[in-house]
């Protein structure tokens, strides 16, 4: 292997552990959010039940006109 092929694959191999870093603190972030919406919503604090049954209107009349 030559001495450019070599640099090109150290550079190539330093920018994919950067990316593999950054997608795992990605991923734990999300799996962070994930976890809250589960708790607020397993213990009532997520959206009001009105405020459910408005959304479920609105998409019926949605759906009904896409229908017609």
């Amino acid at each position: 292997m030559n001495n450019d092929m070599k640099k090109t694959l150290d550079k190539t191999k330093r920018e994919n552990s950067i990316l593999k870093g950054k997608f795992e603190a990605y991923e734990v972030a999300l799996q962070g959010l994930q976890e809250k919406l589960d708790t607020n919503v397993g213990t009532g604090e997520g959206i009001s039940k009105a405020k459910l049954e408005e959304w479920k209107m609105v998409w019926k009349k949605k759906k009904k006109k896409k229908s017609s």
